[in-house]
């Protein structure tokens, strides 16, 4: 995986959100390319998207073979046993854009 297919496929999740009027925010974590260690620590294992209105959905992005590290296990599996919905977004964007229009419907 590329770095640069990450960023386009996130670029297309925002793309997509935006398209349904969906009100969101990204939440940033930023890797040292020297130690390669999490710079902000308070979002460790945070998905990429959170869309906040007009439901809740967590959204985590992947591309190619990548999986969900520790952290981000940890952090699904807290939101889920919570009742919090949480969609990994895989690199076809047509599975995010079910999800969406399926949580549009159940509004």
């Amino acid at each position: 995986m590329t770095q640069n297919r990450g960023k386009e496929f996130e670029e297309a999740v925002k793309n997509l959100l935006d398209a349904h009027n969906l009100y969101w925010r990204r939440v940033d974590t930023y890797f040292c390319p020297n130690c390669s260690q999490i710079i902000n620590r308070n979002a460790a294992g945070l998905p990429d998207f959170i869309i906040l209105s007009p439901f809740l959905l967590w959204v985590e992005c992947k591309t190619g073979s990548s999986r969900l590290n520790e952290n981000q296990k940890e952090v699904k599996q807290r939101l889920e046993e919570r009742g919090q919905d949480y969609f990994v977004a895989r690199d076809d964007i047509d599975g995010l854009l079910e999800k969406i229009k399926n949580k549009k419907e159940a509004l």
